[in-house]
């Protein structure tokens, strides 16, 4: 059986589903991804390898406010269930890995855990992004496997500004970009320290939109990343 990548879709203003539709073409044969839109996500731990934490799902989400991708629904905030809270804690403290991408880090903002479980966290009092414009994205000589294969490149995005890292998390920086005087990370990754007995995770500031996604540079850093994430 493939690994199973399942992610957390849904949500205002990224094409989750149709990002990660291009992203299968990517992997082949290599793993399967399936689409969850908010909180029912959770329900579907046990039968995945990898969990992505994509779409922005948080409590000012409503059908007539934000901009909704072209094939999204509309949908107002559901908060997740103690159960289903309790199956995202017992996912990572198996050591599951899980990868944090672009705004779903600001999900669950009344689940002040989940946050610190990814690693990484949209805190809506400090967080920020930069305008939509074509960056360039600076890559460092960490030799991790998540950037094989990648030299600078630019991509056309938005950059995200004070993301907060959970405290004692060691984590290293493999790309970043600069706005103004602030080199900005793109690329984290992590093991352990948020919770016992945690595992991989990493973090991908980028992804705003397909155009986005037109990057092949930016693709490979994104299969990269599940490759590392699952081990293979």
């Amino acid at each position: 059986m493939r690994p199973r990548i399942h992610v957390l879709s849904g949500g205002p203003y990224h094409p989750v589903a149709a990002q990660f539709a291009i992203l299968q073409e990517d992997l082949g044969e290599r793993a399967e991804i399936s689409c969850y839109s908010g909180a029912s996500a959770f329900e579907q731990l046990d039968a995945c390898d990898v969990f992505v934490v994509a779409g922005m799902h948080w409590t000012d989400c409503a059908p007539d406010r934000h901009v909704w991708p072209e094939g999204v629904e509309p949908c107002s905030y559901t908060a997740p269930t103690d159960t289903q809270k309790q199956a995202f804690v017992e996912y990572v403290s198996a050591g599951r890995p899980v990868l944090g991408w672009h705004g779903g880090i600001a999900s669950f903002d009344d689940w002040p855990e989940f946050g610190r479980l990814i690693g990484f966290r949209w805190d809506w009092r400090v967080t920020t992004h930069t305008e939509y414009a074509n960056w360039t994205i600076t890559v460092e000589p960490t030799g991790h496997p998540v950037i094989a294969g990648v030299d600078d490149f630019a991509l056309d995005d938005e950059l995200y500004c004070n993301v907060q890292i959970t405290p004692g998390l060691e984590f290293v920086v493999h790309a970043w970009a600069r706005y103004h005087d602030l080199r900005l990370p793109m690329i984290v990754t992590a093991e352990g320290d948020r919770i016992a007995g945690a595992g991989r995770t990493a973090f991908l500031a980028n992804g705003h939109d397909l155009k986005t996604m037109a990057s092949e540079s930016y693709r490979r850093v994104v299969v990269n990343t599940l490759m590392w994430l699952l081990a293979i």
